[in-house]
């Protein structure tokens, strides 16, 4: 008796901790083509640097707040600059999402009712790692920013190092 209690028991334990949630797939960086797009958040608030993929249809963002500091990044006064930025998960954020349609065309503003949110997931910690250099030729400068991520616990992604995410290039008139 006392050893089938002891297997049921054992069964019981073993099947606890063999549950796994299955709709939950860990992504790579490697699926993202790592050309970065950017905008200026809906509300003006946040710098939103981003890359996406057609199949599936994912996206991953960076939300940096658009102030004056910040703006040297994507406006550098200096050769290069470089720098690091504390995630947060409120102000300084690094989002993964999926959805059930293309999001190229809605990163930057609020999501129509054609695109649907599937998963959304943010960082609460980590680093945005960064280095920005320009060259201006007669009004024109292009400015080469190459950002990566450090120390990410996204609940999809694990990054204990750094690993780049991308190179983002702009081009202003000056």
């Amino acid at each position: 008796m006392r050893h089938v209690l002891f297997t049921i028991i054992s069964l019981f334990f073993l099947s606890l901790s063999s549950c796994s949630n299955t709709d939950l797939t860990e992504i790579s960086l490697d699926a993202f083509d790592q050309e970065l797009g950017f905008c200026i958040g809906p509300n003006g608030n946040d710098f939103i640097v981003f890359d996406t993929t057609p199949d599936p249809f994912q996206s991953l963002i960076l939300v940096i707040p658009n102030d004056t500091m910040n703006a040297l990044i994507f406006n550098p006064t200096d050769q290069p600059t470089e720098g690091s930025l504390t995630i947060n998960g409120t102000t300084t954020r690094l989002n993964y999402r999926t959805y059930n349609g293309n999001p190229d065309t809605v990163i930057c503003q609020p999501v129509p009712s054609a695109v649907t949110i599937i998963d959304d997931f943010d960082s609460a910690s980590g680093t945005i790692n960064y280095s920005s250099t320009s060259s201006d030729s007669g009004n024109i400068r292009t400015v080469i920013i190459t950002f990566s991520v450090s120390d990410i616990d996204l609940e999809v992604l694990r990054i204990a190092g750094e690993q780049s995410i991308g190179t983002l290039t702009l081009t202003l008139t000056i």
